[in-house]
């Protein structure tokens, strides 16, 4: 069921999703290469993001950024 989801997810190109993510195209295409960018779809020789994976991918690194609140 979750395939369907990324399957109706708008797709972005480069471009957008680096703007969506407040990035360049550069830093996008570095993390395409090391691995530690949003997931991706390569269609031919185009490259797009489901913005479901930008949604992840940013998720992720507020997780990491924010420091867990601990309650005595």
């Amino acid at each position: 069921m979750e395939r369907s989801a990324e399957i109706l997810s708008p797709l972005f190109t480069e471009k957008q999703a680096a703007h969506y993510l407040t990035r360049s195209v550069s830093s996008l295409r570095r993390g395409r290469k090391n691995g530690s960018g949003p997931k991706f779809v390569r269609l031919g020789r185009s490259i797009r993001y489901a913005k479901t994976e930008l949604d992840a991918y940013l998720t992720a690194r507020m997780s990491e950024a924010m420091p867990e609140v601990t309650h005595a």
